[in-house]
C-alpha cells in the first residue's frame, strides 16, 4: 500500500491499528517525512489524505525531531531536507485560491515549523528568520499571513521559557531580522484598515488584511514578553498613544469595527477584528505586569477604552474572548495594587458591579441548551471557569464572561476591598432570591436565583484549588448558613420539582465548598447525592459523582476523612449507579467519554476497600465488560486509566485478606487480556503487564503454568519497541524473578539490561530496578561469572553519557549490592567486581560518583544506603586499606548526614503509612500525573519495593551498633579512621540520641 493508502486506512477503526504499524515501518525509511510533507500540497490527493498527512508530519517531528530521542531519530540528511522544504510548504498553502484542505493543513505544519525551530534555531537553521523575511509579498496578503503564522509559531513559544542568555541572544537576533520589517508592516496595514483605504475592497481580501493585522499583534506580543526591545520601546508613543496627544494606534483598532467583517452574529467562531481586540488587551495586560513605567500614563485610557467596549458588547458567544480579556486586564490591573485609588471610589467599584459583573453572570440561552444538548461540555467549561476555579493561587486561566467576572470581584476583594464587595454582592443575591420566590420571569425565574448562588459562591471563595475545592473563605459570608437557607432545599428537592439547574447549582456548591463542612454534616449530604447519580438530567447525574469522588478525597490533617466504614452502606448503591450511566452509552466512544464517572468509581473502590468483598465478582464483571468494550476502540486516556485503576484496586483489597481469590480475576481477566496482546492494543498493553505483575505477585506459590506462556512475549524485540510498554515490562519481569528466578533466563534479562536499558537515558532507572532483583534472588554462583559484563556496560555508559538521574541510580545500586547479605555478597563482592575492571577504579568511583550522590537520597532510599555505605565502612577490608581508607571518614560523614540534616531529622508524614493508605491516597490531578502518553503507572497496582536491607528495622542504630562491634576488632583501624572524622559530626549522633 501507498503512503496514501495507509493514511486513508488509518482512519478506519476496522483498519486503524494494522495502516498505523505499516506506517510506522514506513517512517523509518530515507525520505519519508519529505515524502510526507510533498502529499498536502498535492491538490489531487483527496483532502482526507491531505490532512492525515499534515498530521502525521508534525506528530513524527513531535516524536523523533528532538537528537535526545533513542528509538529511529531522524537522520541529519532528511532533518536538513525538511528544513529546506518546510517554509515553502506553507507559503504554498497560503497563496491566494487556497482551499479547506490547504488551511486545515497549514497549522499543522505551523506547529511542525515551531518543533524544528525549537530544536534548530539558530544553531542548525541559521537562515530561517531571513528567509520568512524575504518571502512577505507586495501584492499578495495570503503569502504574508503564511509568513507570519510561521513566524508566531516559532516565537510564541519564548512566552513560557525559562529567561537565559540564550534566549535573550535567540530573541535578539529574530529582532534584528524581523523587527523593523514587522513595525513597517503594521503601519502600511493599520493605514490601509483605520485610513479607509479598505472600502470598497472584496470582503475576502478584507478579512485576509484583518487576519495580517491580528498576526502582527501576536508576534508583537511575542517579541516583547520577555523583555522589550529598543526598536519596541522606542514606538511605545506610537502604539499606546501619548497622554493629551495622539490615541495611538492600539487605542485606534480597539475603536476599528467595520461593518464589512462583522459577519454573521450568530456564528460562535471570533472574527479577526475581535481576536486583534483580544490581544491588544493582552498586551496591555503584559505592559501593566511588566513595564508599567512605560504604560502607567496610558492605564485610564485603556481601562475607559474597555469600559466603552463593555457597553457595546452583546450577548454572542464569539465575543466572549475578548470581553474576558479586556476584564481581565482590569482585573490585573487591580490587582497590581499601583491604581488603588482609582478603583476604590464607590463610584467605581458600583459601576464596576452593575457594568460588568451583574450582566456577565446570567446564564445565556447558548449556556442552557448546551446543559441539554452538549452536557460533558457544560460541564466541563463550568469546572474549568466556575467561581472556584479562579479562586486563589490556583487560579486558571479564566475563559468564560462568568469567569472573568469572578476573577474582577476577587482583585477587588484582594486589593482591601473584601467588605464593599461583598455589602453589593449580598445586596443582589437578596434581590435575585427575592425574584426568584416571586416568580417574576415566569418559566425563567430559576436564572435568578442561579445568578445569586453563583454571585455568593464567587466572593465567598477566597482560596480555592481544582482538586480540593475552596480552603479559604470570605470572613464576610457564612457558607454552611447560606447552604442551609438557601441551597440545601434545592438538593433534596425531587426530581423535575426544580428547574435541574437549581438542582446542579446545589450538588455544586456541596463540590465546590466541601471542606466548609463538617464530617457529621456531610454524610447525609452523600446520601443524597447518591439519588442524583440516577437523575435523568445527565449534567446532575455527573456532577453528582464529581462531587462524591472529591468529598471522598477529603483529607484533615494529612488522612482522608472518610473511610470504609463511613461509606459501607452505600458503597454498592454508588457503583450500580455509576455503572448504568456508563454502561447506557452503548458504543466503546459514548461509554468512555465521561471520565468523571470512572473516576468516582475508582475512588470508591479505593475508600470502600475490603468491604466491597462480598460483592466483589459483581463489580468486577462490570468493570471487565466495560475493558472490553473499551478495548474495541479507545478514545479516552483518562478513562482507560480509571478504569484499569479501578481493577488494580478491587483485586488489591478483595485479595488482600484471601489470596485465592485471585484465581476469579484471572478467570475475568485473562480473556479480555489476551484479546489486547493479539490485537496489540498498545494503549493497553502497558496497563495488562502491571496488572499480570499483580496477580503474580498475590500467588503465594510458585509460577502458575497460566504465565509461563508469557515469558516468550516478554522478551520479543517488537514489545519493547513501545517506549510506554517498558516499565510495565520490566514491572513483570521482576514480579517472575520474584517468584521464581528459574522462570526466566538470567543472560535474556542481562541482555535486555545491557543493550536496551542502561545504554538508555530515559529507561536506565528500569536497568537498575532489575539489577536490584536479580541480586535480592540469585545466588553469587549463578550472578557472580556475570557480574563484570554488568559493569563494564554500567562504566561504559558513565564515561560515556553521565547524567544526574543515572549517577543517583548507580549510587543506590551500589549501596543495594553491598547491603545484601546473601552468601558470597556484600562490599568486598561489588568492590572486587569493580576492580577486575580496571584496577584502582573502584575509589575513583565512590569519591566522585557515589558519595556525591548521598547527599541527594529520597527518603524511601534512605534504609538501603544507610546500610550498604554502613557495611562498607565495617565490614570490608578494602574499606580499609589505602588509598580506601583516605575516603572512609568521608563515607561516616555521608552516612550522618543523612539522619542530621533538618529534613531527616523530621519524621515524614508518610513513613508510617501502609501501602494501603497510600494507595488510598492516589489523585492524579494532586501528583500533577492524569493520564501520561508515555508510560501511565496503576498505582493500586504496585508491590513492594525490592528491600536488600530488609534485616534492618532501624538503619541509624544498625550504624551505631556496627561501628561498636568493629571498634572490638583489632585487626581493623577503626578508631583511627574515626579520629580523622569531623567532631562535630559525630556529635550529632549523641545529639539525636545515638551513642557509639
Amino acid at each position: 500500500m501507498s503512503v496514501s493508502d495507509l493514511l486513508l486506512a488509518s482512519l478506519n477503526p476496522a483498519t486503524r491499528l494494522a495502516a498505523e504499524k505499516q506506517l510506522d515501518e514506513a517512517s523509518k525509511q530515507p525520505g519519508f517525512l519529505s515524502h510526507l510533507l510533498s502529499l498536502p500540497l498535492n491538490k489531487s490527493n483527496p483532502p482526507e489524505v491531505r490532512t492525515a498527512a499534515s498530521i502525521y508530519f508534525k506528530n513524527t517531528v513531535k516524536r523523533r525531531w528532538s537528537p535526545d530521542e533513542e528509538d529511529f531519530p531522524i537522520n541529519d540528511t532528511d532533518k536538513g531536507a525538511v528544513r529546506a522544504e518546510l517554509v515553502p510548504a506553507m507559503l504554498a498553502l497560503s497563496k491566494s485560491g487556497a482551499d479547506k484542505s490547504d488551511r486545515l493543513a497549514r497549522p499543522q505544519l505551523a506547529e511542525s515549523l515551531a518543533i524544528v525551530a525549537g530544536e534548530d534555531y539558530p544553531d542548525r537553521w541559521p537562515t530561517l528568520m531571513e528567509q520568512l523575511t524575504s518571502s512577505f509579498s507586495e501584492t499578495d496578503y495570503n503569502v504574508n499571513v503564511g509568513v507570519l503564522e510561521a513566524a508566531h509559531a516559532v516565537c510564541a513559544p519564548w512566552k513560557s521559557q525559562v529567561r537565559s542568555d540564550r534566549l535573550f541572544s535567540t530573541i535578539n537576533a529574530v529582532v534584528g531580522v524581523l523587527g523593523t520589517p514587522l513595525l513597517g508592516m503594521f503601519r502600511h496595514v493599520t493605514g490601509i484598515l483605520l485610513g479607509g483605504g479598505a472600502t470598497g475592497l472584496p470582503e475576502e481580501q478584507h478579512r485576509v488584511l484583518a487576519q495580517t493585522l491580528h498576526l502582527l499583534l501576536c508576534l508583537y506580543e511575542d517579541l516583547v514578553d520577555q523583555d522589550i526591545p529598543p526598536v519596541f520601546e522606542d514606538s511605545v508613543p506610537e502604539f499606546f498613544g501619548v497622554s493629551g496627544g495622539d490615541d495611538g494606534l492600539f487605542l485606534k483598532i480597539l475603536a476599528w469595527n467595520p461593518e464589512a467583517l462583522k459577519g454573521d452574529p450568530e456564528e460562535p467562531t471570533p472574527t479577526p477584528v475581535h481576536n486583534a481586540h483580544q490581544v491588544i488587551f493582552e498586551i496591555a495586560e503584559l505592559f501593566v505586569l511588566k513595564y508599567n513605567e512605560l504604560f502607567e500614563t496610558r492605564m485610564p485610557a485603556f481601562v475607559q477604552a474597555v469600559w466603552e467596549m463593555v457597553g457595546r458588547m452583546g450577548p454572542e458567544v464569539r465575543e466572549d474572548g475578548v470581553f474576558a480579556q479586556s476584564v481581565r486586564f482590569l482585573s490585573v490591573t487591580v490587582k497590581s495594587g499601583l491604581h488603588t485609588q482609582l478603583f476604590s471610589q464607590e463610584s467605581t467599584l458600583q459601576g464596576l458591579f452593575t457594568r460588568i459583573v451583574l450582566p456577565s453572570v446570567p446564564l445565556r440561552q447558548h449556556e442552557v441548551e448546551q446543559f441539554e444538548d452538549d452536557p460533558l461540555e457544560y460541564i466541563r467549561r463550568d469546572l474549568g471557569s466556575g467561581s472556584a476555579a479562579s479562586a486563589g493561587s490556583g487560579a486558571v486561566e479564566v475563559t468564560g464572561r462568568r469567569g472573568a467576572a469572578t476573577d474582577l470581584l476577587r482583585a477587588l476583594m484582594g486589593v482591601g476591598l473584601e467588605a464593599q464587595i461583598t455589602a453589593m454582592v449580598n445586596q443582589a443575591v437578596e434581590t435575585l432570591v427575592a425574584k426568584y420566590k416571586s416568580g417574576e420571569g415566569g418559566e425563567e425565574a430559576w436564572m435568578h436565583k442561579d445568578t445569586g448562588v453563583y454571585l455568593l459562591s464567587a466572593v465567598a471563595a477566597r482560596g480555592s484549588t481544582m482538586q480540593h475545592g475552596v480552603t479559604s473563605t470570605n470572613i464576610h459570608v457564612n457558607v454552611v448558613q447560606f447552604f442551609l437557607d438557601h441551597v440545601a432545599g434545592d438538593l433534596q428537592a425531587p426530581a423535575g420539582s426544580i428547574h435541574p439547574i437549581l438542582q446542579v447549582d446545589a450538588i455544586r456548591f456541596v463540590h465546590m465548598f466541601r471542606n466548609q463542612f463538617t464530617k457529621e454534616q456531610l454524610l447525609p449530604v452523600l446520601r443524597l447525592l447518591v439519588t442524583h447519580l440516577s437523575s435523568k438530567d445527565y449534567v446532575c447525574s455527573a456532577y453528582a459523582a464529581i462531587a462524591i469522588e472529591r468529598i471522598l478525597f477529603i483529607k484533615n490533617g494529612g488522612k482522608l476523612l472518610f473511610a470504609q466504614a463511613d461509606i459501607h452502606d452505600f458503597a454498592n448503591d454508588i457503583l450500580s449507579a455509576l455503572f448504568t450511566v456508563i454502561e447506557s452509552g452503548g458504543t466503546p466512544q459514548k461509554i468512555a467519554e465521561n471520565d468523571y464517572l470512572m473516576k468516582c468509581i475508582m475512588r470508591v473502590i479505593l475508600t470502600a476497600r475490603q468491604t466491597l468483598t462480598p460483592n466483589y465478582l459483581t463489580v468486577l464483571t462490570k468493570l471487565v465488560n466495560i475493558l472490553g468494550a473499551i478495548s474495541q476502540n479507545p478514545s479516552n486516556p483518562n478513562f482507560n486509566q480509571y478504569t484499569f485503576e479501578s481493577i488494580s484496586a478491587l483485586m488489591r483489597f478483595v485479595c488482600s485478606s484471601n489470596p485465592q481469590l485471585v484465581e476469579q480475576f484471572e478467570g475475568q481477566l485473562f480473556g479480555p487480556f489476551t484479546v489486547i496482546i493479539q490485537q496489540d492494543v498498545d494503549q493497553f498493553i502497558p496497563y495488562v503487564f502491571q496488572i499480570l505483575a499483580q496477580m503474580l505477585e498475590i500467588h503465594t506459590n510458585t509460577v502458575p503454568p497460566a504465565y509461563s506462556s508469557l515469558v516468550g512475549i516478554l522478551f520479543t524485540p517488537a514489545v519493547w519497541q513501545q517506549r510506554g510498554n517498558v516499565p510495565a515490562l520490566v514491572r513483570l519481569i521482576k514480579a517472575f524473578i520474584s517468584k521464581d528466578p528459574n522462570s526466566v533466563d538470567v543472560r535474556t534479562v542481562l541482555a535486555v539490561v545491557q543493550q536496551r536499558l542502561i545504554p538508555s537515558r530515559v529507561n536506565d532507572v528500569y536497568g537498575f530496578e532489575l539489577l536490584e532483583i536479580l541480586l535480592a534472588n540469585l545466588p553469587v554462583e549463578t550472578l557472580g561469572p556475570l557480574f563484570n559484563g554488568i559493569l563494564v556496560t554500567v562504566m561504559t555508559r558513565l564515561q560515556a553519557n553521565k547524567t544526574p538521574a543515572f549517577s543517583y541510580g548507580f549510587m543506590h545500586f551500589a549501596c543495594a549490592a553491598m547491603a545484601s547479605r546473601a552468601e558470597g555478597m556484600g562490599p568486598d563482592f561489588f568492590i572486587g567486581a569493580v576492580e577486575s575492571v580496571q584496577p584502582g577504579l573502584w575509589t575513583q568511583l565512590l569519591t566522585h560518583v557515589i558519595l556525591p550522590e548521598v547527599p541527594r537520597t529520597q527518603l524511601r532510599d534512605q534504609k538501603v544506603v544507610s546500610v550498604g555505605l554502613t557495611r562498607l565502612l565495617v565490614q570490608s577490608q578494602h574499606s580499609v586499606q589505602a588509598p580506601a581508607a583516605n575516603v572512609w571518614p568521608r563515607v561516616l560523614e555521608a552516612i550522618l548526614g543523612l539522619y542530621t540534616s533538618p529534613a531527616a531529622l523530621a519524621k515524614s508524614s508518610t513513613e508510617s503509612a501502609t501501602g494501603d493508605d497510600v494507595v488510598t491516597a492516589i489523585d492524579y490531578e494532586e501528583a500533577g500525573a492524569g493520564y501520561q502518553a508515555g508510560y501511565s503507572r496503576l498505582a493500586a497496582s504496585e508491590g513492594g519495593k525490592t528491600d536488600l536491607a530488609s534485616y534492618v528495622q532501624d538503619p541509624r542504630q544498625y550504624l551505631v551498633e556496627q561501628l561498636g562491634a568493629a571498634l572490638q576488632d583489632s585487626s581493623k583501624p577503626i578508631r583511627q579512621l574515626l579520629a580523622q572524622v569531623e567532631p562535630g559530626k559525630l556529635n550529632q549522633l549523641t545529639t539525636a540520641g545515638l551513642t557509639i
